[in-house]
């Protein structure tokens, strides 16, 4: 996830004008694990992603009212120093590594809009096919969730940005199979 702002962008690295990162701020190479966006990752054939996440601290977050929400957007607000209609953020570290120190983030949600977009070819007028038969696997990482509870909200999050961004409608998720507590059973 290049930023346009990177200031020292190192040669031969791969920018796509066409369809630019969605890094929020700039990236220092250090930290770097991605040289191109999502959607031209898709476009030259990954189909596997890792993004980690980490929870935004509630002191970190905007106030915001009922009436907000309706039409809230996962955004950073740079005059209240706040984060507004976010949970959790795509980043390169811990929260304070990601924000803190500089190192970068970007919100899950418009990574799904560009998954969503590729396979829905939006991006091609022209075109009346989509990406509907490909298989991408998304595997999202968030060690700092260790209780139950925050792994149940975790995923209520995730499913409500997958559903914000209209990419839960082509999600599949295997059936998990019943497990039994049986001693007769002799399988290994």
């Amino acid at each position: 996830n290049l930023s346009p702002k990177l200031s020292n962008m190192p040669k031969d690295t791969e920018l796509s004008r066409k369809h630019p990162s969605v890094a929020q701020q700039p990236f220092y190479y250090a930290v770097l694990n991605q040289r191109i966006s999502v959607f031209d990752q898709l476009q030259q054939g990954v189909r596997y992603f890792s993004f980690e996440t980490v929870k935004i601290p509630d002191e970190n977050k905007c106030p915001i009212n009922d009436a907000d929400t309706a039409s809230c957007t996962c955004k950073y607000d740079s005059v209240n120093y706040c984060f507004k209609c976010c949970n959790m953020l795509v980043t390169h570290g811990n929260f304070h590594e990601a924000y803190n120190l500089n190192l970068g983030y970007t919100f899950l949600h418009d990574l799904f809009i560009e998954i969503r977009n590729w396979i829905e070819k939006k991006y091609d007028e022209k075109c009346n096919d989509d990406n509907t038969d490909q298989i991408i696997w998304i595997y999202l990482d968030s060690w700092t969730l260790h209780s139950k509870i925050e792994k149940e909200k975790y995923y209520g999050l995730v499913r409500n940005i997958l559903a914000e961004s209209g990419l839960l409608h082509y999600v599949y998720n295997l059936p998990t199979p019943k497990r039994t507590n049986s001693n007769n059973d002799n399988t290994r």
